[in-house]
């Protein structure tokens, strides 16, 4: 059996590595570059904490290891580091910035058998063609995440951009802000393997999801909203069902069940405003979902958050939360100077 390396980023100096960057450099405190190796036979977990409130500014290329299913690489960041489903400009929620020259990427992984979970990412663009996370000829899976671009006077940007001729899986992620000419959310050009895209919301990007190349992505309980362009481009591949597009607009060409969401952000999302896309109670989007808890490509049980998924979800990254009183929880009973409403998750929380 596979012996666990596990191993702490913390830009505040206390884990392993100060920056995923020298993680990544170290191998990941592996015994070697090739961890499938007799002599080696491991497997990575590392965690991403922040203690000092900084950014992780070094831009990463997860690359030059040699993996397999059960020697594999998962990065998440730790429970109580996470950005809960809003990039962070501040405080202690981990978080890579990175201001990029032309064509240079945030995050870029290359190796195959890599787990992204948990992560606010965000590319500032100081040239064309910048992007926020990329992913290349590998197999890899990147969830309840979000992803922001910043491309100020440039153009070509991309938030997501998914290539090369490995299966790619994404899910309850947000994306948002490639608006420059040609900017793009989540991109899918890849030349082979596949692309299952669930629960996935872009926003305010030039095109929203756009499918290029031979091997079309599937995308399931997704939302594109005003996007400038075009929310959906190219063609999508069969299976691609239940996703959202603006008043004007269309759904996904290839697929089934596209909803109008209408043509405001207030309307669909708690406060867009403030980069907030998290569902409201009233939304258009709530509850119009398929079930996915049992998808043979890619289930889904639980939102950008971590919270449960109904029989009935919503698409897009976040699922408004009903609490239920049961034993595990203070009942809604409790005097209701003892509740608010928690703006980020949008919903009532309980103050003992």
């Amino acid at each position: 059996m596979a012996t666990l390396v596990a191993t702490t980023v913390d830009t505040g100096g206390t884990g392993n590595y100060s920056s995923l960057n020298a993680a990544e450099a170290a191998n990941w405190g592996a015994g070697g570059a090739d961890i499938t190796a007799a002599g080696t036979d491991e497997y990575v977990e590392c965690t991403c904490i922040c203690t000092d409130g900084n950014a992780d500014t070094t831009a990463v290329t997860i690359d030059g290891m040699i993996t397999d299913a059960t020697h594999d690489i998962d990065v998440s960041v730790g429970a109580t580091y996470l950005p809960l489903g809003v990039y962070p400009t501040s405080g202690n929620q981990y978080r890579l910035d990175c201001s990029l020259g032309a064509f240079g990427k945030a995050l870029r992984i290359l190796d195959h058998n890599v787990t992204i979970r948990g992560f606010a990412v965000r590319a500032t663009a100081n040239g064309d063609g910048v992007g926020c996370v990329q992913t290349g000829w590998a197999d890899v899976n990147i969830e309840r995440s979000i992803f922001v671009m910043v491309p100020g006077a440039h153009t070509l940007s991309r938030v997501l951009d998914l290539y090369g001729d490995g299966t790619v899986k994404c899910s309850n992620i947000i994306a948002y802000g490639s608006n420059d000419a040609s900017g793009i959310g989540v991109l899918s050009n890849k030349s082979g393997g596949a692309a299952y895209l669930h629960n996935i919301t872009v926003v305010g990007c030039s095109d929203g999801f756009s499918s290029f190349e031979s091997a079309e992505p599937v995308v399931r309980n997704s939302i594109a909203f005003n996007n400038t362009s075009n929310d959906y481009t190219g063609t999508f591949a069969a299976g691609t069902t239940n996703n959202g597009y603006t008043t004007g607009q269309s759904g996904p060409t290839g697929g089934s069940n596209a909803i109008d969401l209408g043509s405001a952000e207030t309307v669909v999302f708690n406060a867009p405003g403030s980069d907030i896309y998290h569902m409201v109670a009233d939304s258009p989007a709530r509850g119009v979902g398929t079930d996915l808890s049992g998808d043979a490509d890619l289930p889904i049980t639980v939102d950008i958050l971590g919270g449960p998924r109904p029989t009935t979800p919503s698409i897009g990254a976040h699922e408004y939360q009903v609490l239920i009183p049961t034993t595990a929880r203070e009942p809604l009973s409790k005097p209701i100077s003892k509740w608010s409403l928690d703006a980020v998750r949008n919903q009532p929380t309980y103050h003992p």
